[in-house]
């Protein structure tokens, strides 16, 4: 989010003569990315002087303080554009939440946006919480649009989020398969919520013991996905994730003395759903999943006529993973 060269934060706009009467404390809550936190920080500290508040920002005592109003800024992930404002006000001791959406604005105005919708709800807050009969109601997402349009900015479409995903698993059937290895998945995210994914992955077969020997190989397949967003949080998520899996088994037979080896190369392909689960380390998502699905074409090992294992019906899939944020694009 924002631009990639460095913005430098504005100090604590807190004058020497500052009353409660006028301060305004303002804290980030959440990983921010830092580039973005100062630009947002220099918009809104420069708006709210401009509408005659002193502002304290991050201040280690903010629980301590007298202010005339507190508001927090939750960053719910670093480049998901949804961003949650609470506003606590401590002349009636009651609180009022927005969720300011900027997934219809571009990136080198979003700090703006945010600056906008902000002052304007500090400014409507006291008057709401007097005459709203349902103060703690969530109420809808602010629209931010129309801040944008009275300052002569159009509002145009975010980018496009796109990330990568690393990960080892493991896959097994009901008749005698296993398969370990890992994969890269490239997930290309054109909505908040939902987005599709694109995956290659490597599996090699756990030797299996046969009477004329040893059968050993590997799967290579292709995945392509739909993914969408559970729940998002500060630090944790849950995504669901259904996948088709088209590839290639191969077989390789290591015969006894007296037997002869055979190789086999032969077309699956699989289905599968299951839960993404994962959990923010920095700059990385620290992935678990589990999946289970059920192999449309598959293929059976065989001992000379006999049937020794198969890839086939229900399948499971499990493993861990990192999913990096690579970019943003722009929509036209």
């Amino acid at each position: 989010m924002g631009a990639e060269a460095p913005v430098a934060e504005v100090p604590d706009a807190a004058a020497p003569d500052e009353t409660a009467a006028s301060v305004i404390v303002l804290r980030f809550v959440g990983a921010w990315d830092p580039t973005f936190r100062a630009e947002v920080r220099r918009e809104l500290v420069a708006q709210l002087m401009r509408d005659g508040m002193q502002v304290r920002v991050d201040p280690p005592d903010a629980a301590s303080i007298g202010a005339l109003a507190h508001i927090d800024l939750h960053a719910a992930e670093a480049q998901q554009i949804a961003i949650a404002v609470e506003v606590r006000d401590e002349v009636t001791q009651k609180s009022v939440r927005r969720v300011v959406d900027l997934s219809q604005t571009a990136a080198d105005t979003q700090s703006l946006v945010l600056s906008i919708a902000t002052s304007e709800l500090l400014a409507a807050s006291w008057a709401e919480l007097a005459l709203a009969a349902h103060a703690h109601d969530p109420p809808p997402p602010v629209p931010v649009t129309r801040g944008l349009a009275r300052r002569g900015l159009p509002p145009r479409r975010a980018g496009v989020r796109h990330d990568l995903t690393i990960a080892a698993d493991v896959q097994g059937s009901l008749y005698r398969i296993v398969l370990l290895g890992g994969g890269i998945t490239y997930g290309l995210r054109p909505w908040a919520r939902v987005g599709v994914e694109f995956g290659l992955r490597g599996l090699a077969l756990l030797p299996i013991e046969a009477p004329g020997g040893t059968i050993g190989g590997g799967v290579g397949t292709v995945d392509v996905a739909l993914a969408g967003v559970a729940h998002a949080g500060d630090r944790v998520r849950l995504d669901l994730r259904g996948a088709v899996r088209p590839g290639v088994a191969w077989t390789r037979g290591i015969p006894v003395a007296g037997a002869e080896g055979a190789r086999s190369i032969d077309a699956i392909v699989d289905v599968t759903v299951g839960p993404r689960f994962g959990i923010r380390t920095g700059v990385v998502w620290m992935i678990v999943f589990a999946d289970v699905g059920w192999a449309l074409a598959g293929v059976r090992l065989r001992d000379t006529a006999e049937t020794v294992a198969r890839h086939s019906g229900f399948i499971w899939n499990a493993g861990i993973g990192c999913r990096f944020d690579v970019g943003r694009g722009r929509r036209p």
